[in-house]
């Protein structure tokens, strides 16, 4: 089983590239993955009963894979992100 886990800490939100992970949601079916915003045991525990409560769902399953599989994880849309965080932190 595989699920797309994120931790999203609300201070370096703002400086730092959106990532691609969106959380899923199953009634609407949007969303790729878990974000989970405190880095810490209860946060983690979150995601990944998350993950299995969807891996225990199969439609929202297969709709939660197809979706990350559409999404584009390449470092050519990555790139440009991060370089002007980098270039932003150099001043």
């Amino acid at each position: 089983m595989r699920a797309a886990l994120r931790h999203d800490p609300s201070r370096a939100r703002d400086r730092w590239p959106r990532r691609q992970i969106r959380q899923f949601d199953p009634l609407t079916g949007i969303g790729n993955g878990a974000v989970f915003r405190d880095a810490d045991v209860g946060g983690l525990l979150w995601g990944v009963r998350s993950a299995l409560a969807w891996f225990d769902d199969p439609p929202a399953w297969t709709r939660l894979i197809g979706n990350a599989m559409a999404a584009d994880f390449s470092w050519r849309k990555q790139a440009k992100p991060y370089e002007s965080l980098y270039r932003g932190l150099k001043g």
